[in-house]
């Protein structure tokens, strides 16, 4: 019925071609100079939605900029002629550094195209947002704002001394030097082997950061060293002018007219671009030919979901690839990977779903802020693995963790007792710590596993077993230095996975493989059921009310939730559900600090 329909409707439209045509011509934007305004939220691909959402998502405060739209602007403008030069408006941005640089190549793109580029910071900026405005021709201040030039940092809380307080142990087994996710509340400050990849993963971003500064000071005309900068920290638009980190100050009033040289003169937005782009004469009749991008984003767990939000959940997803694998329309998959592990049985499953489909089509990993442990689990699968050169990546190692509660208990005036069914029916009963025995048993089972996962990438990635054993131990790399140690193919972003994917389209004339857009697909949300799948769920089965659930009697609430320290609270409600379902998992974000 809808094909008939689109049919009918095409056959209409048809009859007011040359008024369409017409109208299309007039209403072509023309100007020479171009607003384009991000928002401090980016993704890399939005979804396809009827008009009437995207009217109600644009009042929508979280409403996120599309990179792939992005890409699609800048190689469109950078080929309208009458186009001389793009002012780009940067929020406090909401993004880590992979996102970070992919906006930069965007407007390193626009400037190659022979555009001139001019970023604006109408609050001011921070690392994040410096470095992308370095990118730009020229940068220019509101004239009261404040940039912060104070460098990388990172820091982790350490709650071992908290949880001794209130009677709380983690138990775990770590398999790897490097796998450190449960070190916050294992021990009271880092250890060496967290030490030493947290300062490797400091040093490079820090590194890049200094590079982008000495080129813009080396532009600028300014022969002071990159350091004194740093040291200097905080600057007011004048002082940030003067230092040369930025060209002038202008009030956003004031903006068209200094842009164009103009009085007179105005800016065009892009969204008027976007809009006139977008428009079509003839809607398609059937499912055009296209390339899947699958988000895989949060932590991966069992069943349905945990939810607490984002997640990878097996069944859905298993059922979406499923279809993927079937649907002929699909050409090829991208697997958009932004997520730290999770379920080490899941993670598994998902790879066998990934494998079966990479068998029929090409299948790119797309790797965002983080793809470690479980999430990088899921990218062997794929026949090419592109990054960002700052994307957090590898964490090759398993965790088994296991909750001990009986100080707490005894505290609280409540009594286990326990009847076993044989001599190791409790082990895994948060009301007891493991024996020696059970700890050797659960330290055999983590080590199969790990020798499981150190396999699939060998074979993924056509290493051998010593080679993956090299760059495993749990530790994590930038996107650059797994690159460099064959754990990703290429750096970029969604637009080279794209390319990526068109290669190896190996049936497919050339034509067709340019007209190939990428379209997100999304497992259908299901409402998650009986399975402990949220933190009441955990701190009912638990019997300690809100004990455990991030409530007040750990004072864990918001502090874990300052500045990401920890990549928590959800991700610390995310593994206690694993936790209890004895999972094994594979999960890293816990001890990922935030770099800020």
């Amino acid at each position: 019925m809808r094909t008939l329909w689109r049919i009918g409707s095409n056959l209409v439209r048809l009859l007011f071609a040359p008024l369409w045509w017409a109208r299309w011509v007039l209403t072509k934007p023309r100007g020479e100079w171009v607003e384009l305004r991000l928002h401090p939220r980016v993704v890399e691909l939005e979804s396809d939605e009827p008009g009437w959402r995207r009217l109600l998502r644009l009042a929508n405060p979280r409403h996120a900029t599309s990179l792939q739209r992005l890409r699609s602007f800048a190689r469109r403008i950078g080929r309208e002629r009458q186009v001389r030069g793009i002012v780009v408006a940067i929020p406090r941005m909401q993004v880590g550094w992979a996102r970070a640089q992919a906006l930069a190549d965007v407007l390193e793109r626009l400037r190659a195209s022979g555009k001139s580029v001019i970023a604006l910071l109408p609050h001011g900026g921070g690392n994040l947002e410096l470095y992308i405005a370095w990118s730009a021709d020229k940068v220019w201040l509101t004239p009261h704002a404040s940039v912060s030039l104070l460098g990388v940092s990172a820091e982790t809380w350490y709650f071992r001394p908290l949880l001794d307080r209130v009677g709380v142990e983690v138990q775990t087994q770590a398999i790897g030097t490097y796998k450190t996710a449960m070190e916050p509340f294992l021990r009271g400050g880092m250890s060496a082997a967290q030490r030493e990849q947290i300062e490797v993963l400091v040093g490079r971003v820090q590194q890049r950061l200094a590079d982008a500064l000495e080129r813009r000071l080396r532009g600028a005309g300014s022969d002071q060293p990159a350091s004194d900068v740093f040291e200097r920290g905080m600057l007011k638009a004048s002082a940030a002018i003067s230092a040369g980190l930025a060209d002038a100050s202008v009030y956003e009033d004031e903006l068209a007219a200094r842009a164009t040289g103009r009085d007179r003169g105005s800016l065009i937005h892009a969204s008027r671009y976007e809009r006139w782009n977008r428009q079509r004469l003839l809607r398609p009749v059937r499912k055009t030919p296209h390339i899947a991008v699958v988000p895989f984003q949060g932590a991966i767990v069992m069943g349905t979901g945990t939810g607490t939000g984002k997640s990878v959940a097996l069944r859905p997803m298993q059922r979406l690839l499923d279809a993927l694998r079937k649907d002929a329309s699909v050409q090829a998959v991208i697997a958009q990977i932004d997520s730290p592990g999770g379920s080490a049985l899941a993670s598994d499953l998902l790879h066998r779903e990934l494998a079966r489909l990479a068998e029929v089509k090409p299948l790119v990993a797309c790797l965002g802020e983080v793809a470690a442990s479980g999430g990088y689990y899921l990218a062997a699968a794929a026949s090419t693995i592109v990054a960002q050169p700052l994307t957090v990546t590898g964490s090759i190692g398993v965790l088994n963790v296991k909750l001990v509660v009986r100080q707490l208990l005894d505290r609280s005036g409540v009594r286990a007792e326990t009847v076993r069914g044989a001599p190791h029916s409790d082990m895994l009963s948060p009301s007891r710590g493991l024996e020696p025995l059970e700890r050797t048993m659960l330290e055999a089972d983590g080590r199969a596993f790990y020798e499981r996962f150190v396999a699939v990438v060998a074979e993924g990635r056509s290493m051998s077993k010593a080679a993956v054993e090299q760059v495993a131990g749990g530790r994590v790399w930038s996107g650059i230095d797994a690159h460099d140690r064959g754990l990703v193919d290429r750096l970029g972003g969604l637009d080279v996975a794209l390319d990526e994917c068109k290669r190896g389209l190996t049936d497919l004339s050339a034509a067709l493989k340019n007209r190939l857009e990428p379209r997100l697909a999304q497992p259908q949300t299901i409402r998650a059921d009986a399975e402990v799948g949220s933190i009441a769920v955990v701190g009912r089965a638990l019997g300690l009310g809100n004990a455990l659930g991030l409530g007040n009697a750990l004072g864990l609430g918001n502090a874990l939730g300052l500045g990401n320290a920890l990549g928590a609270p959800r991700a610390l409600i995310d593994w206690l559900p694993l936790a209890l379902e004895r999972e094994q998992f594979l999960y890293y974000a816990l001890n990922i600090p935030s770099l800020v």
